[in-house]
């Protein structure tokens, strides 16, 4: 692989130069984009806003120009037109993910309901990255003829699946249920449609020891699939969490409601210093169970975030205007829709 890596270094370096915003990749998103296109089945664990769609943007590119390399790896050869197939949950998300690649000037379409122009260009093999749910791919006989066509053996190079920790959680029954949506279980069986030794990247945020086991099942990957996992802890977040009982009525927040009422958002400052930024930072605060007494007033403590942030405004208008504002929901839930001021997660659970 040493060898081959350094192929795959040149061929990045190269494909690099066509996006203006990226100079190189992180090492995680090296990784993975290594061993997908050496053939090896890869599971990249890496947190949100990582850069996890980078790495399957670049992946035909990538190929193409491993194609003129004396190691070119066996299921790159035949493809003199790399493309990959991504698979994604939910048609908003393959949306936005065609009008990403879009803009970094790759052929990108969705096959959930093209145009049939699109599906023109799609069927004539001149699209990089291919985007579909499940569903479409699995239960349509159209898409999966198409993929055993001569023209898409030879040059689909990759299977993606994003989001995928929700193969399990979605594709198989709990006991006394039905499948959410039972074809994420049935992914798998893209995999023989396509040539044989076609890898698949399997991409997610966060996924436990029992549904990394569940991925590899249900996708049906190799027992050498590599696992790349960047840890999802990020130092500027932190999380508070409080169980209270019903008596003590919320007195627990008297504390910040006082404080910010007296001293406006300067209060958060004093005492969140290490996490506070020249930015304003965010927060959101979760309650179950909405229930206060004359102790605390959650209006009160909006209002007062408000006045003082209004004010802060007016002295520094490049401040952005962030309305605070307070949601109830259907299940007596409630939290600030558009919190400010620090990156704390206050949740507080009433029995």
């Amino acid at each position: 692989m040493a060898d081959v890596g350094k192929d795959v270094d040149v061929a990045i370096s190269k494909a690099l130069l066509s996006i203006e915003s990226v100079d190189s990749l992180k090492p995680e998103q090296h990784q993975v984009l290594e061993n997908f296109l050496c053939g090896r089945d890869v599971v990249g664990l890496l947190p949100t806003g990582f850069g996890k769609s980078l790495i399957y943007q670049l992946a035909p590119t990538v190929a193409k120009n491993l194609r003129s390399s004396a190691l070119c790896p066996e299921h790159i050869k035949t493809a003199e037109f790399p493309s990959l197939i991504i698979l994604s949950p939910l048609l908003a998300l393959i949306n936005d993910q065609v009008l990403e690649a879009r803009e970094f000037g790759l052929s990108a379409m969705s096959l959930c309901d093209p145009s049939p122009t699109e599906e023109a260009q799609i069927l004539s093999g001149k699209v990089r990255l291919m985007f579909a749910n499940p569903e479409t791919l699995v239960l349509d006989e159209k898409w999966r003829d198409m993929l055993l066509t001569e023209r898409f053996q030879n040059n689909v190079v990759g299977l993606v699946v994003d989001e995928v920790h929700k193969t399990p959680s979605w594709g198989e029954a709990k006991k006394g249920g039905k499948a959410f949506r039972e074809t994420f279980a049935r992914i798998a069986e893209l995999r023989s449609l396509c040539k044989h030794g076609t890898p698949v990247l399997a991409l997610t945020a966060s996924a436990d020891t029992a549904t990394r086991k569940d991925i590899v099942r249900l996708l049906n990957l190799s027992k050498h699939t590599v696992f790349v996992e960047r840890s999802p802890n990020r130092t500027n977040i932190r999380l508070s969490a409080v169980r209270i009982k019903p008596s003590d009525d919320f007195a627990c927040l008297d504390w910040l409601v006082t404080g910010v009422k007296k001293y406006g958002t300067k209060y958060i400052l004093d005492n969140f210093p290490e996490i506070y930024s020249e930015q304003h930072a965010h927060s959101i605060m979760y309650i179950v169970n909405k229930v206060f007494n004359d102790n605390l007033d959650i209006d009160d403590l909006l209002e007062a975030i408000e006045a003082d942030f209004e004010s802060e405004i007016a002295q520094d208008p490049s401040i952005p205007d962030i309305p605070v504002t307070w949601s109830n929901s259907d299940s007596d839930n409630a939290c600030a829709e558009e919190p400010i001021l620090w990156d704390e997660f206050l949740y507080y659970d009433s029995d």
